[in-house]
């Protein structure tokens, strides 16, 4: 039985030890021991410089947000006497609880001017704005099932202010519009000033350039002008 063990012993003779001996034979130099403080004092300050950029990021975009709500009811037009749908007034009292789009899913803001030439020879301008958003977005939108004649009303906030607000339009309405009309197809919710929406000259006051939404955009780099 002794013998049994011993043999057992002697054919691994250095079992007891290997960890010990890994350990002396890969006991790291001076030298190394100061290339791996170095490499990890370079690491350090890379995760540290990534970090100040992600924190800066998000909170530049969190310091400017835009948010597009529904309203809890239907607004009149300020106008009474306009048949077609137009200009309404929207305050924060009159927004749903939360955002219908959230800030995280407005991609960028698209800005066009088209410009043509009339059938008695003056230039007619054509502006078109626009949020860019993912295909989730737009089918949201027009899972709404808006009526043909007069749209789902909209506020864009910025903020938590209102910038302005407008309709949100059925892609099969033939109906007119006499203020801020939305489109949702693809991957874009078009803004139109107007249907039809062709401007002679172009109105300076067009809530579409909201200077707050404007200086939003800027600031969080999602203003795209063509």
């Amino acid at each position: 039985m002794h013998r049994h063990v011993g043999g057992h012993s002697n054919k691994y003779p250095a079992f007891a030890n290997t960890r010990t001996l890994a350990a002396i034979l890969h006991k790291p130099s001076l030298s190394s021991i100061l290339q791996i403080g170095m490499r990890k004092r370079i690491l350090t300050f890379a995760l540290l410089v990534f970090h100040n950029w992600a924190f800066g990021q998000n909170e530049n975009r969190s310091d400017c947000k835009i948010e597009i709500y529904l309203l809890k009811t239907i607004k009149p037009n300020l106008d009474t006497s306009k048949t077609l749908q137009s200009e309404f007034s929207v305050s924060k009292d009159d927004l749903t609880d939360t955002p219908f789009i959230r800030d995280l899913e407005i991609i960028s803001y698209v800005f066009l001017r088209d410009t043509s030439r009339g059938v008695h020879g003056q230039n007619i301008v054509e502006e078109r704005h626009g949020f860019k958003v993912n295909s989730n977005v737009t089918k949201r939108v027009n899972n709404l099932k808006i009526p043909l004649c007069c749209g789902r009303q909209f506020a864009v906030v910025v903020n938590s202010q209102v910038a302005y607000a407008g309709y949100f339009w059925n892609l099969r309405s033939s109906f007119g519009s006499d203020w801020i009309t939305a489109f949702s197809y693809g991957k874009y919710i078009e803004l139109r000033k107007k249907l039809p929406d062709l401007e002679f000259p172009i109105d300076p006051n067009d809530p579409r350039k909201n200077q707050t939404l404007f200086n939003c955009l800027i600031s969080t780099n999602r203003l795209t002008p063509k």
